[in-house]
């Protein structure tokens, strides 16, 4: 299979989402060429530290942004030749060249969180992207979009389908013609530091190798049906070869990603700009509901060299949500150092 990711600010996540794939192919024992192309201006990968032996890396340096990709075209021949499926990140105007195209199993532009991006995919789908789509005339689908840095699995691939939809209708409009969207029904989260470190050198996480599994069993239905406007649970359950009641797309943020949201939420609220009606349709809806108390724990105690409050003030913190219970405690606002406890020796813990 030969998939290819074209990124639009910067090439962060189209690089993340090529290095995952990779992965996820390696993984499973697939030999796989990991192909990147950068501009003369773009920097190239770290030296890989962890090998694996199905990964081959090969990165070239393209001439111009246009017009040069007759050498990824014969990197993608050698991989045929060789057994090999490969992963390519290349510059994003290359959506454009329909021999390219032609060359791919899919191409998928990557999508970052923030409105900015997406509404750069949505030009890009209106310019590089708009290639003919007729397959009587040789014509080519239009590339799949997957948003990238969204944590919540399902939910947020859903909401990001709708979003890019709007935008390109909206755009559309202006435009007096059509702005194809498909979108993949699978995201990738938001990496910690420490994996998108492991990943830029050959390493692996649980998460970062479950996101491949579910991103490689997309990209497999779209090979299978190229001119597909979407991707169902049936298709989805075929590419990973299980029964279709077993694929539930589900919300899997971390507690830091469902802080983060809360955070944006939260100040969304205080501004008078949501929730708006279209998280609302994406929302779960409660029945017979009503506002209940539920405690939660907390620390007291004098506290000192804190931001805002006098030293020796007594005080109580925000929710607790991590402690070893003997030298630090995670509260909803900060972290603290423990001293002390109350009516016990220094050392013995919290209980």
């Amino acid at each position: 299979m030969i998939s290819a990711f074209f990124g639009t600010f910067g090439r962060i996540e189209a690089a993340h989402a090529a290095l995952v794939l990779t992965d996820a192919h390696a993984a499973l024992a697939q030999p796989v060429s990991l192909i990147r192309f950068t501009l003369p201006a773009e920097a190239g990968l770290p030296p890989r530290i962890v090998t694996a032996d199905p990964v081959r890396v090969i990165e070239r340096t393209a001439g111009s942004a246009h017009g040069c990709t007759a050498p990824v075209i014969t990197e993608i021949a050698k991989a045929r030749e060789d057994g090999r499926c490969a992963v390519l990140d290349l510059p994003v105007a290359w959506l454009a060249d329909t021999t390219l195209r032609k060359s791919l199993d899919a191409a998928v532009l990557t999508v970052g969180p923030a409105p900015l991006d997406e509404h750069a995919a949505c030009h890009v789908l209106s310019t590089e992207g708009a290639v003919p789509l007729d397959p009587a005339v040789g014509g080519i689908a239009p590339a799949w979009l997957l948003g990238c840095s969204r944590g919540g699995g399902g939910p947020a691939g859903t909401a990001f389908g709708r979003t890019m939809a709007r935008l390109a209708a909206d755009l559309a409009a202006d435009l007096a013609g059509e702005v194809p969207v498909r979108t993949l029904p699978v995201t990738l989260p938001p990496l910690t530091h420490s994996e998108a470190s492991h990943l830029v050198v050959g390493g692996r996480s649980a998460r970062t190798l479950s996101a491949g599994i579910w991103l490689l069993a997309a990209l497999r239905a779209v090979a299978s049906d190229p001119q597909a406007a979407s991707i169902d649970a049936d298709r989805l359950a075929a590419a990973l070869g299980v029964d279709t009641g077993i694929v539930r797309l589900m919300d899997e943020r971390r507690t830091g990603e469902r802080l983060r949201d809360l955070a944006d939420a939260l100040d969304a609220i205080r501004d008078g700009t949501g929730p708006a009606r279209s998280e609302l349709d994406d929302s779960p809806r409660l029945e017979d509901w009503r506002v209940e108390a539920a405690p939660v724990r907390i620390l007291t105690g004098r506290v000192y060299g804190h931001p805002n409050i006098v030293d020796g003030r007594r005080v109580s913190t925000s929710a607790l949500y991590a402690t070893d219970s003997v030298s630090y405690a995670r509260t909803l606002s900060r972290t603290y150092t423990l001293g002390r406890p109350a009516g016990r020796e220094a050392g013995s813990g919290l209980h």
